[in-house]
């Protein structure tokens, strides 16, 4: 039999290596049995040299209600997202602002198994074996003295890659909340929206459907960089009707580290599109407090939902072209051929007037149509209707001149075909124009009552009722009821007159609430 000495010289460095291997084995090998009661506390595996992953979980804890009694029973699920797995968790449910475990656990699936963690049995759940899983589910016993309750859990994919920061959406005792809500999402900012701003985004998860609450951080008009949600507490989350909504608390340190010693910032809200979790492009204007708030206290804000300047002078321009130029063109042509007899420069006065506004009209349609492009930086969606109908308008609108540049004479054959090409491309510009006024100005008005939308339609309806007695008048005066050509002539000046007063008074109405909005 060898003595350790002599099995030492036989072997040279080998047992030394397996020494070594059984005590790093040992630290590292983490427990695939589940027992991490020494990880009670911190929820954190002792994995030397290895630290959490940063980046979105691919894990979500799911639950079967928001709100508890003392003793009410909750189905709580640790779900695998996005064809993963995992081996290994703990999962808790912690008291708000609290450190240690609530409630306890009953234990229904064989993968899972109870730890005794604040001197509680079951109030902790954990894995039996190291096999893959995809979820594990469990019923968890609500406590009493506890007001809200967030379901945290540390998962491990495998030894290397873990997670230690998911969340479930907080349960709420049937006591209401003492603090308020703050909707997401939302970013504390400077006043220009241009520099370094922490964002909170609420989320609908559609795999799993749930409501989620996410930390990002952006430079300037950059897609936002995933950030670990910290020390967040989420207090109530819910979708119905389309509409997402979430309320929490953060107690993470604002992330710009040169302003971290303020609590005054400006609260930027607005909604827009997401996928696989990434926010897109908000279409939406957004919501900015009126003064900067202290967002270390809850308090009631107030603000504006602002309207770019740039979006603003698109929607003037678009305006003023087919409520006031194009239309007063449009009217000199069809019913003042014959009313207006002199010349300027050459030509009918009329034809002169026509083609000045019509000009100042294409050229209005073409430059709101580039301050619209530079807006939004290109094709974007969000107002896809209120886009096509705009090109649409634009590339009609273009084309107007230029087959009246190419028009034959008066007396050629073919010339009925110009007039009437002519006057059907400009009705349907102008019907086009109109409904992409109306959504334009549904999409910018920040009144309950959308009364801009509201006087659009009136407006519509004033043009209608002139274009109607227009056209009475012109129908009388080819029936030659009237006998006085001079009065012809008064009544289409005075027609139009009347409707110039009208059709400035909703301009000017619809300009100013454009600017106010």
């Amino acid at each position: 039999m060898l003595s350790f000495p002599s099995l030492w010289r036989k072997m040279g460095k080998l047992p030394s290596l397996f020494i070594f291997w059984e005590i790093f084995s040992s630290t590292v090998l983490s427990f695939p049995d589940g027992k991490i009661d020494a990880s009670c506390d911190s929820m954190l595996p002792k994995h030397r040299h290895f630290v959490a992953q940063t980046n979105l979980p691919p894990y979500a804890i799911s639950i079967s209600n928001t709100s508890f009694n003392p003793g009410d029973e909750i189905v709580v699920s640790l779900i695998a997202m996005n064809n993963s797995n995992f081996k290994g968790f703990l999962l808790q449910a912690r008291a708000t602002g609290g450190d240690v475990a609530v409630g306890s656990f009953r234990i229904i699936n064989p993968l899972t198994q109870g730890l005794e963690c604040n001197n509680v049995q079951n109030s902790s759940l954990s894995h039996t074996n190291g096999e893959n899983k995809q979820n594990v589910t469990a019923i968890w016993v609500a406590p009493s003295g506890v007001r809200h309750v967030v379901f945290r859990a540390t998962v491990l994919q495998k030894f290397s890659v873990f997670w230690t920061e998911v969340q479930s959406q907080s349960l709420v005792s049937s006591s209401p909340p003492s603090v308020s809500t703050l909707p997401s999402f939302l970013q504390s900012t400077s006043p220009s929206i241009t520099g370094n701003d922490d964002i909170y985004i609420c989320d609908r998860n559609a795999a799993i459907d749930h409501v989620e609450v996410q930390h990002a951080f952006s430079t300037g008009a950059t897609t936002p960089t995933t950030m670990p949600l910290g020390k967040v507490e989420i207090l109530a989350t819910s979708f119905n009707n389309g509409i997402i909504k979430c309320s929490f608390i953060s107690r993470n340190a604002i992330s710009t580290h040169s302003r971290a010693s303020d609590s005054l910032y400006y609260i930027f809200l607005t909604s827009g599109p997401s996928s696989n979790g990434k926010i897109l492009k908000h279409p939406k204007r957004p919501f900015i407090t009126d003064k900067k708030v202290n967002i270390s206290s809850f308090a009631a804000v107030s603000g504006t939902w602002t309207t770019p300047m740039i979006v603003k002078a698109h929607g003037a321009l678009m305006l003023i072209a087919w409520m006031t130029t194009g239309s007063v063109g449009m009217i000199f042509a069809r019913y003042l051929k014959k009313s207006i007899n002199q010349t300027l420069l050459g030509k009918d006065t009329w034809f002169q007037i026509h083609s000045f506004l019509m000009l100042l009209t294409v050229v209005a349609t073409i430059i709101a149509f580039i301050l619209a492009f530079v807006a939004r930086k290109g094709w974007s969606s969000g107002a896809e209707a209120h886009a096509v109908l705009g090109c649409i308008v634009m590339i009609l609108s273009f084309f107007q001149p230029v087959i009246t540049f190419f028009r034959p004479s008066p007396q050629n054959k073919w010339r009925f075909v110009f007039n009437w090409f002519h006057m059907l491309n400009a009705l349907v510009i102008k019907v086009l124009a109109v409904a992409a006024i109306f959504l334009g100005l549904k999409m910018v008005s920040n009144s309950p009552s959308l009364w801009m939308v509201k006087t659009m339609g009136g407006f519509v309806g004033w043009e209608a009722l002139i274009a109607l007695t227009l056209d009475v008048n012109l129908w009388l005066k080819k029936k030659e009821v009237y006998e006085d050509s001079n009065a012809k002539v008064k009544s289409e000046i005075f027609l139009l007159l009347i409707y110039l007063c009208g059709n400035l008074a909703f301009l000017i109405a619809l300009l100013v609430g454009i600017g106010r909005s």
